[in-house]
């Protein structure tokens, strides 16, 4: 018996050079799916690395272009399904809904894979807002949705959506090997490294973080902490001010924006990661990362995450109870504990292999893409 045809998957994405989620996504999937039965290819779409392309001004020029791109990648390959990913939010979607609808005129079937998510526009799909009936009209074109929470399959689900034709999925991750946290690597002579790792916007609470590094500092003395705050994004200039106004030098590390190596490198030094986030997040991937490396957790119960993850986890916090002394005290908690960390960090690790490593996840999304295609 010979081998089944190939799907063809045309996978709509950022750049590979662009830091963030999606990309992220994007490009281990590139990396572990193609095989005999499924053959995936990347089509870059959205902003590119370059002078123009973040400008305002050039965003309608960037939309156009892009569609254009897709439309022609779409004839030239006449691919077996289209994958897009969107997030859900107002940003994201018009360039995504112009892909659908190429892909639809094109009679190629489409799956639409929610990342990030906003509470409002799902409220304006349920409750049949005008704005909430256009994107539902839309989406409707659709073959396959696929979202990060049970939550928001649920909320799909309320807007209309079939239940049948929607999926829940995790994000890939390549699990590491090494972590102080996890092999006890975590010497005496070394601090106690507290990582926050995140797009450095005020929502995201960096401010608590920086507020809460000198809270640990003056109430434990004996201790020896290094918070570490890796990123950039619009607060950037202001932290690093702040530091540089405060004094905090030798207590808080700035270390811009890491990728690959320098990244990993930052997870596995740390001995706990802290994700105080009060923006509207879809699953957010730093912390897939940081369960990979085994970090024991101090995070704020967004809806994907108080769905997933629990005391086994780390320490959760009610976004509404989120304050500088709230994540200070949660903090001294796990460090306090080290057999506690220790505890946490092999769940942590063994969650990411058995729900979120890239194995795992790309295996899933095979057997979805052959569904879909008919194959």
């Amino acid at each position: 018996m010979g081998l089944e045809p190939a799907c063809r998957v045309l996978l709509a994405g950022p750049d590979l050079r662009r830091i963030g989620g999606v990309a992220t996504y994007a490009g281990l999937l590139s990396k572990h799916i193609n095989s005999a039965r499924v053959r995936l290819t990347l089509r870059a779409v959205g902003r590119r690395p370059g002078r123009f392309w973040g400008q305002v001004w050039f965003r309608p020029s960037t939309w156009v272009l892009n569609l254009l791109a897709f439309a022609w990648e779409v004839l030239l390959t006449r691919p077996d399904l289209v994958h897009l990913n969107p997030s859900l939010k107002w940003r994201s979607l018009p360039e995504s809904l112009g892909f659908l609808l190429v892909a639809r005129l094109a009679g190629r079937p489409a799956l639409v894979f929610f990342h990030g998510w906003d509470e409002r526009i799902a409220q304006a799909m349920i409750r049949r807002r005008w704005n909430g009936r256009f994107l539902l009209s839309v989406l409707r074109l659709a073959q396959h949705y696929v979202v990060l929470a049970e939550g928001f399959r649920q909320q799909l689900i309320s807007a209309g959506l079939p239940a049948g034709q929607i999926s829940l999925s995790s994000l890939p991750v390549e699990v590491s090997q090494a972590s102080r946290a996890l092999h006890g690597k975590h010497a005496a002579t070394e601090p106690f490294r507290v990582l926050w790792l995140s797009i450095m916007l005020d929502s995201k609470g960096v401010w608590e973080m920086l507020e809460a590094a000198e809270i640990s500092r003056d109430a434990h003395p004996e201790a020896r902490f290094e918070f570490v705050l890796a990123g950039t994004g619009s607060a950037y200039r202001s932290v690093q001010a702040h530091i540089r106004r405060r004094g905090l030098q030798e207590l808080v590390r700035l270390c811009g924006e890491v990728v690959g190596g320098a990244k990993t490198q930052l997870f596995e030094s740390a001995d706990i990661f802290v994700f105080p986030s009060k923006y509207r997040e879809g699953f957010p991937y730093v912390v897939v990362e940081a369960l990979a490396a085994g970090l024991p957790l101090v995070f704020t119960q967004v809806p994907a995450l108080a769905e997933t993850l629990s005391a086994q986890n780390g320490v959760g916090i009610s976004s509404a109870d989120l304050s500088a002394a709230v994540l200070a005290q949660c903090i001294w908690e796990l460090y306090a504990a080290p057999d506690r960390r220790r505890a946490i960090a092999r769940a942590n690790r063994s969650l990411a292999a058995e729900r979120f490593s890239v194995e795992v996840v790309c295996r899933q999304m095979e057997s979805l893409y052959l569904k879909l295609a008919g194959k």
